[in-house]
């Protein structure tokens, strides 16, 4: 079990078995946190950072800069199969990565929606991904269609 903080310090882990706390990841303030669906990361979401940490280890495996904006917390989403990373790197783009590797596969721009955007989710599939803001979505992008562009184009990620 893993919580954040709104306008606090810290993300804590706990084990789910005993209660006792598993580890203490410091954030200079608000902060969130996502597992992975396979158990092997833990991603922290700071105002100027996501950190990809190792479960068990609790070793850092990535940082991923972010434009500040004082206290507000970040967000990150999981793909179900764990091989896709979706963080908010500024209110202005997201990005999809590789939480193994810290390959970028993407940068999606959302400056044309009215609000900040924060990663939601990724379809069971992985095929879509929706952003938006705490109280709504405002994007939903076909993962899918975009890499299918991509491939005509010889830019695909796997085609690199």
């Amino acid at each position: 079990l893993a919580t954040g903080t709104f306008h606090g310090k810290g993300v804590k882990v706990r084990d789910l078995a005993t209660g006792e706390l598993a580890k203490e990841f410091p954030s200079p303030g608000s902060a969130g946190v996502a597992f992975s669906p396979n158990s092997r990361w833990v991603v922290t979401c700071n105002p100027d950072d996501h950190c990809v940490w190792e479960v068990g280890s609790w070793k850092l495996l990535h940082t991923f800069r972010r434009r500040s904006l004082g206290n507000w917390g970040s967000s990150a989403a999981f793909s179900p199969c764990s091989k896709y990373l979706a963080i908010d790197s500024s209110f202005s783009s997201l990005q999809i990565l590789d939480p193994a590797t810290g390959h970028e596969y993407l940068t999606l721009d959302t400056s044309g929606y009215p609000a900040n955007s924060v990663a939601k989710g990724l379809t069971a599939n992985g095929d879509k991904f929706f952003g938006g803001v705490a109280w709504h979505l405002h994007g939903m992008w076909d993962i899918r269609g975009l890499r299918e562009r991509l491939r005509e184009w010889k830019l695909d990620w796997e085609d690199r």
